[in-house]
């Protein structure tokens, strides 16, 4: 496409009123040269206090804000320790409903979910949430990325746990209980995760993964049930801090 492209961008950016010669074309392409790509660069990390906060609690849109539908078509999850507020989907939103402290949000089927369009954050991490389910299905996405996912039910055990996509599925010996509320929070080091359910160590499984900021839930996977607090850090809290959590 190198040909085309140079074309497109001499006729595009190019001030002369015509087209000149194919002899010149090609010697102000070959000054030009291939256009270079320079990537994102990562945002810097937080330590010493949470990275990320949604309490899903009530939040006017920030001013400035454009959107592809309005407040009352989509909802605003307002990011009270970091710069990473996020929506609810245009087609279906969660239902808020009374939280452990303020207001939760109930997702009850694929198409309820929020995007947040963050970028992943390397291992350590901590990551907790406030979880009520309503009900069990096959798999349930909490947050996810093109890199994998964290689950609050795993395909194929219905258990928390995590997915790096095209590489493995894994589980943790802990399966959340409807109805309830009960605060799950993982804690990962390069190659290790721990669960804790409530405070309590749950066990470790050999892997990890990056922190998912993209979304929450997937349009396949997304989750049944009610979701309060979230909050991550970017560092891998101590257990007296996780039991301080609960």
């Amino acid at each position: 496409m190198a040909g085309a492209r140079a074309i497109l961008a001499d006729r595009t950016w190019n001030s002369t009123p015509a087209p000149d010669t194919l002899a010149g074309f090609r010697a102000r392409a070959a000054r030009v040269g291939e256009p270079a790509t320079t990537p994102a660069p990562l945002p810097p990390r937080v330590t010493g206090r949470p990275s990320h906060r949604w309490t899903f609690d009530d939040a006017a849109y920030p001013s400035g804000w454009t959107y592809a539908a309005g407040p009352g078509n989509t909802l605003l999850a307002e990011d009270s320790a970091g710069d990473l507020s996020g929506t609810s989907y245009i087609v279906d939103n969660p239902t808020p409903v009374p939280g452990v402290h303020g207001r939760a949000w109930r997702f009850a089927s694929d198409r309820d979910g929020v995007g947040f369009g963050g970028l992943d954050v390397a291992e350590p991490w901590t990551a907790s949430v406030r979880v009520r389910p309503t009900e069990r299905t096959g798999d349930q996405v909490l947050l996810s990325s093109k890199a994998g996912a964290l689950k609050l039910m795993q395909h194929g055990t219905g258990r928390v746990g995590f997915t790096r996509y095209g590489t493995a599925d894994h589980s943790f010996d802990h399966t959340v209980a409807p109805g309830r509320w009960t605060r799950l929070t993982w804690v990962a080091t390069k190659g290790s995760t721990t669960l804790y359910a409530d405070g309590r160590r749950v066990g470790t499984v050999a892997a990890s993964i990056p922190l998912l900021l993209r979304s929450l839930g997937t349009e396949r996977a997304g989750l049944r049930g009610d979701l309060d607090e979230l909050v991550t850090w970017d560092e891998a809290l101590p257990p007296e801090e996780v039991a301080r959590l609960a």
